[in-house]
């Protein structure tokens, strides 16, 4: 983790500022608007008192990233790139050509020089640079 600056101090106080009115919006008890305006004030004319809040602030936040980001793009791949990858096995797609590689080869064939890629002999020109896409 990073050591904790005055931006980072500055910042967590203002975060606890929003907290604090953010748990006024909702149970309507009006101490966490003075408790808001406190933090907000020592934050203004001493942020350093936040330091030690900001390590774990951010401390948290570093761990919560790790985590979350993982089990996001986790449950991205699991909803998009698996039903994909089925969908295409059962409408009989092989545009890698996997199945007719495993005919040339059997398990313990040691065939050398069998290849499905397919072999382009094609000369470039400026013109194929022009439009890639």
């Amino acid at each position: 983790m990073k050591s904790i600056d005055i931006k980072r101090a500055i910042d967590t106080g203002q975060a606890l500022v929003l907290v604090c009115l953010i748990i006024f919006l909702f149970t309507s008890i009006r101490i966490f608007v003075t408790f808001g305006l406190i933090i907000l004030l020592v934050n203004m004319v001493f942020p350093v008192v936040f330091k030690p809040v900001a390590v774990l602030w951010f401390g948290l936040a570093d761990v919560l990233g790790f985590f979350v980001s993982r089990l996001v793009l986790t449950i991205v791949f699991a909803a998009l790139v698996i039903p994909v990858g089925f969908v295409r096995i059962l409408l009989g797609r092989d545009t890698l050509q996997i199945r007719k590689w495993k005919q040339k080869h059997p398990k313990n064939s040691t065939t050398e020089n069998d290849s499905v890629f397919v072999i382009r002999n094609h000369t470039f020109t400026a013109d194929d640079l022009k439009n890639p896409y």
